[in-house]
């Protein structure tokens, strides 16, 4: 696997041979450091931060006219205690606001003894633009593919730049949700069954991580959700969309759940709460009512559409070579007003209606992650399950 999707704690002395022996040279997202712990790393690890993100590999020399790795390596940096201690010191007490690194574990040079190798994974961070102190000045680094002038000294208009596409992505995100949303409502048919959504995307959407006829085929692989239903697909532009239906009777087709999978790195999938049909099967019928106390929502079954989702996008992701090191998982309910919660894992109920019709949350993750269990995840679904309490307590 190359270094680029791997997450840096899986690395190997293997793969970083192989790595050097393709004689990738530095550029705007790679950087070699060589036989000592580097003075610049702060600065280094500041351009990656404010511009595309990248790669640092200390211990490892390159060649100062072709720019690529001296491999096999004549000399490298020394093992010793403590070097990855010092890479999120420099990254965390050397950088403002600091600067949150991937590191490998030290890493053993096969072919040097008692020398080591560190890989730094910098990802392009949300909070650019990053600024380094030296002699009580304050400067900004952007990353350059110049050979000979790796760094760039921001200037004003630079800085004002990196704060405002800051927010231009953050909108960019907010307007795929909710096209994504918008689409999914459209399709499906119209019932006061409460849906299901949720949704990872690149905290910068900026650019493509695939093509489209990659995700097309990525998409056809996966199903989340609603195994028994009859999935159809077709290409929209920039990713592919696909629509989950089921024969009702032998007068109509209903679609029960719908997906996407777009080329910036956006996943997405909503579909009707299948507990609640289970128990209601006049809710796809034409004289439907909402009954305050009559529909139920299972955590449970949110929780396991959440990890599977979640374990889709991290095998999404890891086919890319550049993949975001942050995404933004969003989830959320629609027609949720006068719907009940309760929890099969825990056994836990609510005492009276959810009182509003929408419900939505979000948070950050790393995407190294996604195929892991992770706390942040298990926070999400406590904050659900808080909300349905409250309205409990405000209904009552």
């Amino acid at each position: 696997m190359s270094l680029w999707p791997k997450p840096a704690s899986q690395i190997t002395f293997a793969d970083i041979d192989q790595f050097c022996r393709e004689m990738h040279p530095e550029g705007a997202r790679l950087d070699y450091k060589g036989i000592a712990f580097p003075k610049d790393l702060a600065k280094t690890i500041s351009a990656f931060a404010n511009t595309l993100g990248g790669l640092i590999l200390l211990g490892i020399e390159a060649d100062k006219k072709s720019n690529t790795p001296i491999w096999p390596p004549k000399e490298g940096m020394p093992m010793e205690n403590g070097l990855s201690e010092r890479v999120i010191q420099k990254a965390h007490d050397g950088i403002v606001p600091p600067v949150r690194v991937s590191v490998s574990d030290v890493i053993h040079n096969d072919l040097l003894p008692n020398h080591a190798i560190l890989v730094i994974r910098v990802n392009e961070s949300r909070e650019a633009p990053h600024a380094v102190e030296k002699n009580t000045q304050i400067y900004v680094y952007d990353r350059t593919a110049n050979k000979n002038e790796p760094y760039d000294l921001a200037d004003i208009p630079r800085i004002e730049y990196l704060l405002s596409r800051r927010n231009r992505l953050t909108d960019r995100r907010e307007v795929d949700l909710q096209a994504s949303l918008d689409r999914g409502l459209r399709v499906m048919h119209r019932s006061i069954c409460p849906i299901r959504w949720i949704s990872v995307a690149p905290v910068y959407p900026w650019r493509d991580i695939h093509d489209q006829y990659d995700c097309g085929v990525f998409h056809k692989r996966q199903v989340w959700g609603m195994h028994d239903t009859y999935w159809s697909y077709q290409t929209v532009p920039g990713g592919s969309f696909a629509t989950g239906r089921r024969h009702e009777d032998n007068r109509r087709t209903l679609c029960m759940a719908c997906t996407s999978v777009s080329a910036n790195g956006t996943l997405f999938g909503m579909h009707y709460t299948r507990e609640t049909m289970f128990n209601n099967e006049t809710l796809f019928q034409e004289t439907e009512e909402r009954i305050p106390g009559k529909m139920w929502v299972d955590m449970d079954n949110f929780r396991k559409m959440t990890r599977q989702f979640l374990a889709s996008c991290s095998e999404f992701y890891s086919l890319s070579s550049d993949a975001p090191g942050e995404v933004m998982l969003s989830i959320g309910l629609k027609n949720a007003q006068d719907v009940m919660m309760y929890d099969s894992f825990s056994n836990q109920k609510t005492d009276s209606p959810f009182p509003d019709p929408d419900y939505r949350i979000d948070t950050i993750l790393n995407v190294e992650q996604l195929g892991l269990r992770m706390p942040e995840v298990d926070e999400v679904f406590n904050d659900i399950i808080f909300a349905f309490n409250a309205g409990a307590i405000q209904s009552s």
